[in-house]
């Protein structure tokens, strides 16, 4: 359009913007373990509701997903959560002390992204940074709202799955299954 309408106009071809470097990309070594990073951003004072998670719907996420993750073998669950007045990290902690192979990530992006084999998130830019770090992607919400449709079938491989908080356990198997010491490919 800009070549065209403004023939005389210096254009520029750019990539998409994205937080993080893929030159910090580091293909994740061969591991028994399979490591999920669940990080998302939930609105505080239910703001934005029918798109983001509030800190209530938040805390009922991670407890589901800790709950699926406890009964897992060689499974670790990352939780990366930007604090606020609704929640601190030693409310969190208090929150997931009965769950085993739950840690809070004091990492970078980069880092906990390259340890990383899924991310589960909600609506969430971290979406986008993962595909590019050829990470699948679950994406959780308790809202009505879904951020890609049709990812709902957890029977064949694909980047990006709406996990149901209904099957969470059989689904992350499923998922699990499909990715285990395999990155997303171009065809993926």
């Amino acid at each position: 359009f800009m070549t065209k309408e403004y023939p005389n106009a210096m254009t520029h071809n750019i990539n998409p913007v994205m937080w993080i470097s893929l030159q910090n990309y580091k293909p994740k070594p061969i591991s028994k373990h399979f490591n999920i990073l669940f990080a998302t951003t939930f609105k505080v004072f239910n703001s934005g509701f029918w798109i983001y998670d509030n800190s209530f719907n938040f805390l009922n996420i991670v407890k589901r997903l800790s709950q699926a993750i406890s009964n897992l073998e060689n499974v670790n669950l990352t939780i990366r959560v930007r604090y606020n007045f609704e929640l601190d990290k030693k409310t969190l902690l208090n929150y997931l002390s009965n769950f085993k192979n739950i840690h809070l990530s004091n990492n970078s992006l980069n880092v906990d992204l390259n340890n990383s084999d899924l991310i589960v998130t909600g609506s969430s830019t971290i979406i986008e940074e993962a595909l590019n770090f050829r990470k699948p992607v679950a994406i959780t919400s308790n809202t009505s709202y879904q951020h890609i449709q049709d990812s709902n079938n957890f029977d064949i491989r694909k980047s990006t799955y709406n996990l149901d908080m209904n099957n969470l356990e059989m689904n992350l198997k499923k998922i699990i299954n499909h990715h285990k010491n395999k990155n997303l490919s171009d065809s993926d």
